[in-house]
């Protein structure tokens, strides 16, 4: 008798474990969808809050998601707020160091802040390009940075 009660407590659990796992994706597609709903939708600070508040809903669904990171970083920079931006595109780096968008994105957020650390700015550019070729901007902005600090160019 106790056998089966165990078995039917373990059954619970893990019913309860594996059903809440879809609810958890589908709370963080809903999170993501309107988050760009909101970003997409204008340029006010009540459309760019809301956008923050369902990424940030995102990223407390599902931690490791460097999409809801560099989705939110753009409605960052949209809101002015560098050093967030930069911040959200570093762990996004950190998270997926594949994603090529987010070393360019890093970049730009670094040169919006006014560094002036040419080489590292040049270091996302390169790698950027590197797992993403598609990115013209991030091709033309590292011409100019060889060109403007020739004697640091690898």
């Amino acid at each position: 008798m106790r056998k089966y009660w165990l078995a039917a407590v373990l059954a619970v659990v893990c019913l309860a474990v594996f059903s809440g796992c879809g609810n958890n994706d589908k709370e963080f597609q809903e999170a993501m969808d309107k988050g760009k709903a909101a970003f997409s939708s204008g340029i006010s600070q009540a459309k760019c809050r809301e956008a923050v508040d369902q990424y940030t809903r995102a990223v407390e669904l599902k931690p490791d998601s460097a999409q809801a990171y560099l989705q939110r970083g753009h409605v960052y920079i949209k809101m002015k707020d560098l050093q967030k931006a930069f911040e959200d595109y570093d762990k996004a780096v950190s998270l997926d160091p594949a994603l090529g968008q987010a070393y360019f994105h890093r970049a730009l957020s670094r040169i919006a802040m006014g560094s002036k650390e040419e080489e590292v700015i040049k270091a996302d550019l390169r790698k950027a390009l590197e797992l993403d070729p598609s990115i013209a901007a991030a091709s033309n902005l590292l011409m100019l940075y060889e060109k403007s600090f020739p004697g640091m160019s690898q």
